[in-house]
């Protein structure tokens, strides 16, 4: 079983594309047995990989504080400076999770830098690196989701 399928269906808040129209009910696997096949697995893992697979933001709140912690502690490791003006952190941690959400609208770094409201210069030269990490930590929630559903299924 596709485990981006095995998400969508067992995602409370998906819309079902699969089955728009026609009986809710697929041959192979209904919401219960797909829930089941998530049981276990981290919540973060779970929350990230609805948010890009069955567009349910549900989770997103919980999802964005997890995420959100990780950038303060990477940001404060790595000793970022950040006028104090500016909520760099929270806004870089929003783009992260829409991109995520919805690919196609972020491919550009200068549409990245008019979100975070800097030049795309300044993006490309000091932010950009800082937002691929998170990025890559978000997207990696969602990697090992779907690790977790095709060794443990």
């Amino acid at each position: 079983m596709n485990p981006v399928h095995v998400i969508a269906m067992a995602a409370p808040n998906s819309v079902q594309f699969r089955s728009a129209g026609q009986s809710t009910a697929i041959p192979d696997i209904t919401p219960a047995i797909a829930a089941g096949m998530c049981a276990g697995m981290p919540e973060t893992w779970y929350r990230a990989a609805c948010l890009k697979w069955a567009g349910d933001v549900s989770g997103a709140p919980a999802l964005g504080r997890e995420l959100l912690q990780y950038t303060s502690e990477l940001a404060e490791r790595e000793n970022w400076r950040i006028p104090p003006d500016r909520d760099y952190v929270t806004r870089i941690v929003a783009l992260a999770m829409a991109e995520v959400a919805e690919p196609g609208k972020w491919k550009f770094d200068i549409q990245r830098a008019k979100y975070l409201g800097i030049k795309r210069s300044t993006f490309v030269m000091t932010w950009k690196p800082r937002y691929e990490m998170v990025y890559r930590k978000l997207e990696g929630w969602k990697v090992e989701a779907y690790g977790y559903i095709q060794r443990n299924n």
